[in-house]
Formats: C-alpha cells, structure tokens, sequence
C-alpha cells in the first residue's frame, strides 16, 4: 500500500513540474519583446480601447489581462533592402550623420572618446559606428558606448571578412556603399561625415562641418569638405591661422563631408574595388573642388591604419592637430565661394615677392609679405614640392592641396605660393587674370631692377 502511494505521489510531483514548466514557457514568449519593444502574441484580442485580452491555446481556465502596448512611430519609412532591426535615430531635419567606419581597429576607443566628448548635441551629430569586419573585441568595444548607434549588417560578415591583403580594397568599397546607402536612402540624412576608426578630432570638429555645409550646399564647384591638410605639418602651416580654410582641387579624405546629392550621382557607378583611387579621378571630381583647413581639424592617432608604419612615422605624426575651438558658425565663410575665393587668390599672388627657390633656400629674399615662387610644369613643381617637405605625389595630375595650379603653405613663418609660369604646360592656370598678374608683377621687378641699374 506504501509503495503505491509513494509511486502516485510521485506522478503527481512529475506531472506538476511537466505544468509549471509549460506555463513558464508560455509566460516566457507572452511577454518576449522582440527589436522594436513591441509585445509578441499572436492570439491577440482586442476587448476595449485600453484592455487587451490574452488566451492561451493550452486549457481556457487561464486568462491574463494588460493594457495594449505603444506603438512606435518610425521616422521613416525603410526601404525594402534595408530589415527593421536598424536602430532607430533621434534627429533634426538638419542634422549631420557622423558615419565611423570601423574594422578590426581597437583605435576606435580614442577616436569615440573624443566625438562624444566634443559632440554639442547627440540630435544634431547622430554617430553611427558602421562595423564592417567580425571582430568581437571590436564590437564589445564599440557597444560600450551607449550613446553612438551600431550597425552591422547580417549580410556583410560574408561579405566583409577582416581585412586580408587581397580583399581589402574590395572590402573597403562595399563597406561605404553599404553605409552611405544607409545613410542616404534608409535614414534620409542630407548631409554626412565619413571617417576611419583611427583619426583624432580636434575641438571644433562639428563647428567646423556645421559652418562649412552651407557653402558646400550652395556652390556647386564645391563636392566635399575635408578636416584634413595633407600638407598640415607644424612647419608648414600658419598656427596663428586657426580659422583660415582654402579650396583644394584634389581630394583629401581622411574626415570628409559629402551631400545626399553627390551620393545620388555617385552611387549608381560606386565601384567595387579601388574605392581611393576611383574616387579622386576626373569622371568623379568633374572639375569641383573640395574645402579644407589650414590646420587639420583630424590626424591618425597611431600607423595601425596607415598604410605602413614607415609612412606613419615619417609624415602622418607631425602633422599638426589643431587644439583652439574656433566658433566657425558665427564667421561669415563667404569668402570660399569660388567667385570670391579666386579672386582672393589673384590679389595675394600679385601683391607677393616673386623669387626663386634657391634664392629663398638661401635667405636672400629680404621682404616683410608673402612670396611667390615660379614653376614650369609638373616635374619642377615635384621636385620643388620635395625639397619643401610637401607631399609630392600627383594624382591625375593634381598635387595633394593645389587649387587650380597654386599650392600654398609656410616657410620660416611666410606665407609661400608655388605659381606655374606664363604657358606652363602640364597644369591649368587660375585664368588669364593670374597671369596678368604674374607678369604684371614681374614687368614691375625688373622695371625696378633696371632703374637701380641706370641710377
């Protein structure tokens, strides 16, 4: 009689626990939210406006009653290529997306650091971390900050593995196209700013974009804002120039700024390969020009994500970061709207001290302005570019910050233009007035020079 009694406990006790587990489970999925915080049930019932009722397929006797969840409200509408389970931003109609491109890189923390540090406000500079490589340290990096936005598509881990040699360019151009697609179609941003994940930002960074896109808006020989002086080396620049910025016919990258307009031209022929060298070629740049700073408002912060440590330790240190916040937004940057700019330009090339470069090289040039220094096409500008610590690398014939054929930078704290002569061939001349101006200023030397002599 014991043991029946016993064996019938003990079915009981089982058949107790096999429920408690089901209803545990039920429980379980009754309240599971999934990506968007809504509450999944597919056996829901409405019973009035605030009440919604909840029935269980296992037996009627249990019944659960809650007030019926909120429904979010998208800020707009996905795209078809794009899941629901991107996060979802908090924006103006204004704002400038701040779109880090990161690999395997553990850089990303300083580069983090300092754009949430600097950042005026999370609503008009929305950071997206675009994780384009499987790499778990860099991602349990990155999701330590809990106020950027991370996305990592399910697609691109097989399409982005960490960067090997002979998929890395490959890589690197799906890895923009599918962010700036994101930006531009799914989010709807009109503006956005694209840097790697081992830059450093100075103070003004987003003081600096803010000021600057209404000009790129507004002029179309402009396509891009860049932070970074190719030529920004302490020697070179003018550290008292803290809110000086130039045009540039080449295209610096590094921290760069383009418009939803300029991704709709270019998306369509986006590359799959070569993504650097694409970008900078005649059928892309179409004669536009980019601006940039006198002092870089970027730099990298190690050679990790330079292309070799030699180059890293040779030029990318030395450049010059610039450290003084500059109020960008209350200064009238007119002044780099084309018209205005060349203008500027003719006015300061006439009114320099023409020279040589042996004789500047020399200190025989005796003069309290700028100077001006004459090329005759682009091998003598290399080689004169070269000696001068500039980067001297064309490409398609443009040399890294020139403007229309006229680089300028410091030497022993004056200001330098490089100018191609009358007929230089190789290089385009700002226009005819330029050359009027040189050789209105050479005709004014050697009158001088010949009235000494008579005299």
């Amino acid at each position: 009689m014991n043991r029946r009694v016993k064996e019938f406990c003990t079915i009981y006790i089982v058949v107790i626990i096999v429920i408690c587990v089901f209803y545990c489970i039920g429980f379980f999925f009754l309240f599971k939210d999934d990506s968007h915080n809504e509450i999944a049930l597919p056996f829901l019932k409405e019973k009035n406006n605030n009440i919604q009722q909840f029935t269980t397929p296992t037996p009627i006797y249990f019944q659960l009653q809650i007030p019926a969840p909120l429904t979010p409200t998208p800020i707009t509408t996905p795209s078809p290529q794009f899941p629901p389970s991107y996060p979802r931003i908090n924006r103006n109609s204004d704002s400038i997306a701040i779109l880090l491109m990161s690999c395997n890189l553990l850089t990303i923390s300083k580069t983090l650091d300092l754009l949430v540090q600097y950042r005026p406000s999370k609503q008009q500079f929305p950071i997206l971390v675009a994780q384009g490589c499987d790499s778990n340290s860099a991602i349990k990096l990155t999701r330590s900050f809990k106020e950027v936005h991370f996305v990592f598509h399910k697609d691109w881990n097989s399409l982005l593995s960490p960067f090997e040699q002979e998929n890395q360019e490959k890589d690197y151009a799906k890895q923009y196209q599918k962010i700036l697609d994101l930006t531009f179609n799914y989010y709807g941003f009109q503006a956005a700013v694209v840097l790697r994940d081992d830059l450093l930002v100075s103070p003004d960074f987003y003081e600096y974009f803010s000021a600057t896109l209404p000009i790129l808006q507004a002029d179309p020989t402009l396509w891009c804002v860049s932070a970074w002086n190719d030529n920004g080396k302490l020697e070179l620049v003018d550290i008292n120039a803290t809110d000086l910025l130039h045009r540039t016919d080449s295209f610096p990258g590094m921290a760069w700024m383009l418009t939803k307009s300029i991704w709709l031209e270019l998306e369509s022929k986006w590359p799959n390969i070569n993504l650097e060298t694409w970008i900078r070629e005649p059928a892309q740049r179409r004669e536009r020009s980019c601006i940039r700073p006198e002092l870089s408002r970027t730099k990298p912060s190690s050679w990790v994500g330079v292309i070799g440590d030699s180059l890293f330790d040779t030029y990318f240190q030395f450049i010059y970061l610039s450290e003084v916040k500059i109020n960008f937004t209350s200064q009238n940057l007119s002044y780099l709207k084309k018209e205005h700019f060349d203008s500027k330009l003719v006015e300061a090339v006439q009114n320099s001290t023409i020279a040589s470069y042996q004789e500047l090289m020399d200190g025989k040039v005796r003069c309290n302005g700028s100077i001006q220094i004459q090329y005759d096409g682009q091998k003598e500008l290399q080689n004169i570019s070269k000696s001068f610590g500039l980067m001297d690398n064309f490409i398609n014939e443009i040399l890294p910050t020139s403007y229309q054929g006229v680089l300028t930078f410091m030497y022993k704290m004056k200001r330098v233009y490089l100018v191609p002569k009358q007929g230089s061939l190789g290089l385009k001349l700002v226009d005819d007035r330029i050359e009027s101006a040189v050789q209105n200023t050479s005709n004014f030397t050697n009158f001088k020079t010949k009235t000494k002599e008579e005299g």
